[in-house]
């Protein structure tokens, strides 16, 4: 397996793990009071928007060569540390 195949395979891990994680406080949000239910919903959906550009720029990473795959890399990196740090900020607010 190549470095590339293994990052790609451990960033997979690492969003699967992170959206799992969103969809246990989506539920938990939907049992929230009203007047608290718009404050999770906004934030709920700035962490949608982190998981869509982290999956967009996954799909990216995923189809790029051998040769290109390190600056993907990259870029997969600030996404997932983006969408790490609104997660953990949303957390710290429930």
């Amino acid at each position: 397996m190549t470095a590339r195949d293994t990052y790609v395979q451990n960033m997979q891990i690492e969003l699967d793990k992170l959206n799992e994680r969103l969809s246990a406080l989506e539920a938990k949000a939907a049992h929230a009071k009203l007047e608290a239910r718009e404050h999770f919903e906004a934030k709920l959906d700035k962490l949608r928007g982190h998981s869509r550009d982290a999956l967009s720029k996954w799909d990216e990473l995923k189809v790029s060569s051998e040769a290109s795959w390190h600056q993907w890399a990259s870029d997969m990196d600030r996404m997932r540390d983006a969408f790490v740090h609104a997660f953990h900020d949303f957390k710290s607010r429930v």
